[in-house]
């Protein structure tokens, strides 16, 4: 347990300037999403239009002649039947296009999600924060930290909903942000998103994951009464895991290149990893269920584009790709993350990027909150239940893995 510790530090009470931009005591985060128009569904006529509109500069002129006849003879005929089963599937559904995409686009994909459909991105540094070795807990810690305030307002529904000209836009995907994972399968992936607020239900779960050098730490960042850990409280934490495995003669065996794998294939070994000791199930959904994924890298990228670089590829070892969101830390303070599309668009991760990087500027990267340790449990290390097959998979993922990556090409310019 931690001990108990007494602060001379002052504790501010009011609410910071970012944090009154972003939530609101008026209005609940989802209030509007019920009262949203259905998608509209085009005309078929719009639609034929626009087909031939996209196909118009790749063929010639008699080429164009023909797909017009065929077009019009699609509308008269097979597409009219088409349109009309398309047309009673919208009037039952709120987003007539919704699950097809998510099915088509993403979860029936068999491509590996790393490097192939994962979101990447560079956390911007700000200026007070150069590249320093040994920086790296402190900076993640008051990260992670506004980060989980993120969540307490999506929780607590106090995030402002987001309106655009008077127009409320739909929040229903902030939900699966966090404690979101996309369970591998043959032929099609699912996605499972138990996120609740407040208003919902219990809190699904409260613990985040931590790999570094191969190996997987959990530890819950709320407290019984869900307040979050200050980001003294969460440098302890990640103190212990980062000195655990710095003192340690091997790494670990880095269960989680696993998942960067093709999706079939990582669903065949999931579940022979399952059949091998009834504890390994359990170490899966203590991952699957986390509200995150954190990971430690020992590289020391200088630029921007070499951060892109490491979090495109990196050391595989320490990526749980399923997860719907990884921050990723390295050596000398810099970080970028590693998103699954799948559950949410760009929009989201966008949202959040802001209001931690203008919280962290808002502060100078000084919490200047309360320092006090509350009693919490240590990180507990998930330690699988292995053999031959699985450690001989996670060398063939790490060699697949390099093969995808080696002739990535990435550069981050600003004009």
């Amino acid at each position: 347990m931690a001990t108990q510790q007494q602060s001379n530090m002052s504790t501010s009470s009011h609410k910071s300037m970012i944090d009154s931009l972003y939530t609101s005591d008026n209005e609940n985060t989802f209030q509007y999403d019920e009262t949203l128009p259905p998608l509209p569904l085009p005309s078929l006529e719009n639609t034929l239009a626009k087909y031939l509109d996209t196909v118009r500069p790749h063929l010639t002129e008699e080429e164009f002649a023909a797909t017009e006849a065929l077009v019009k003879e699609f509308k008269e005929g097979q597409g009219r039947t088409l349109h009309e089963k398309l047309s009673i599937k919208a009037s039952q559904s709120k987003n007539w296009l919704e699950k097809w995409w998510l099915d088509c686009a993403y979860l029936q994909t068999r491509l590996p999600l790393i490097p192939f459909q994962n979101m990447s991105g560079v956390f911007p540094t700000p200026d007070f924060w150069p590249p320093q070795p040994g920086t790296r807990v402190e900076r993640c810690s008051l990260i992670m930290h506004f980060n989980l305030k993120f969540f307490k307002m999506i929780r607590d529904e106090k995030l402002r909903p987001m309106v655009h000209k008077g127009v409320p836009w739909a929040m229903d995907q902030f939900k699966r942000i966090y404690n979101s994972v996309r369970i591998p399968g043959d032929p099609q992936d699912t996605l499972v998103s138990p996120f609740k607020s407040k208003s919902e239900g219990p809190l699904h779960s409260s613990n985040i994951i931590v790999l570094y050098r191969g190996y997987i730490f959990s530890f819950d960042i709320l407290l019984p009464d869900e307040s979050i850990l200050t980001p003294q409280e969460l440098s302890y934490q990640l103190t212990y895991i980062e000195k655990w495995c710095q003192s340690q003669e091997r790494e670990g065996p880095g269960i989680g290149a696993l998942t960067i794998t093709e999706r079939s294939t990582w669903a065949r070994n999931r579940e022979y990893l399952k059949s091998l000791h009834a504890e390994n199930g359990k170490l899966l959904d203590v991952i699957e269920n986390a509200i995150g994924v954190y990971a430690f890298e020992d590289s020391e990228p200088l630029s921007q584009t070499d951060v892109l670089v490491e979090v495109m590829g990196g050391d595989c070892r320490n990526r749980w790709a399923d997860k719907s969101s990884t921050s990723i830390f390295f050596k000398n303070g810099l970080s970028g993350g590693s998103c699954d599309h799948t559950p949410m668009d760009g929009f989201c991760t966008a949202v959040i990027t802001h209001y931690v990087s203008n919280s962290l500027t808002e502060c100078k990267g000084d919490f200047g909150g309360p320092s006090q340790f509350r009693d919490f449990s240590r990180p507990e290390r998930l330690d699988f239940h292995l053999d031959d097959k699985i450690f001989h998979e996670i060398e063939k993922a790490k060699t697949q893995f390099r093969s995808n990556t080696e002739d990535i090409s990435v550069l981050i310019k600003f004009f």
